[in-house]
């Protein structure tokens, strides 16, 4: 397995403790439904955590793997990818709001529909490393579908 491919494994995993960590603490520390201040600052604090995690990975892979990398291509085609896999990510979290105000519309809860934002966003994460991960193991030419 490539570098690329170990640190975009890495991120997904620790997105993955990320939700699980979310979960386990809202199940036993949750604001009240009617709080959404106490669910906008928790929401946050996540978010926070998540953004510091992956920043911490791509610094303990950038000193432990600093190799440098002897084509210039090989640049091209990671950056590509990197580009390819951000499109698919932020083409996947454009649907978040309107799927969260249709649930308000239909009746759902203020907090239900946060959660759906905030699972359409993690999707979103989790499918831009996803797909680096197979790009950078495939090759570019299963990229250019997208």
């Amino acid at each position: 397995m490539k570098c690329e491919s170990k640190k975009h494994v890495t991120c997904l995993i620790a997105g993955i403790v990320m939700l699980v960590a979310y979960i386990l603490y809202t199940h036993s520390n949750a604001p009240e439904l009617d709080d959404l201040k106490g669910w906008a600052v928790l929401i946050f604090v996540i978010i926070a955590a998540s953004i510091a995690a992956k920043i911490v990975i791509r610094l303990i892979f950038r000193i432990v793997f600093s190799v440098k990398i002897a084509e210039e291509s090989e640049e091209r085609t990671r950056k590509l990818i990197d580009l390819k896999a951000a499109k698919v990510a932020h083409m996947i979290s454009v649907f978040g709001l309107p799927i969260m105000l249709i649930a308000l519309a239909l009746g759902a809860s203020v907090v239900g529909s946060l959660h759906l934002l905030l699972l359409v966003f993690l999707v979103a994460v989790m499918g831009e490393d996803i797909l680096k991960v197979l790009w950078n193991e495939r090759g570019i030419k299963y990229a250019d579908k997208y």
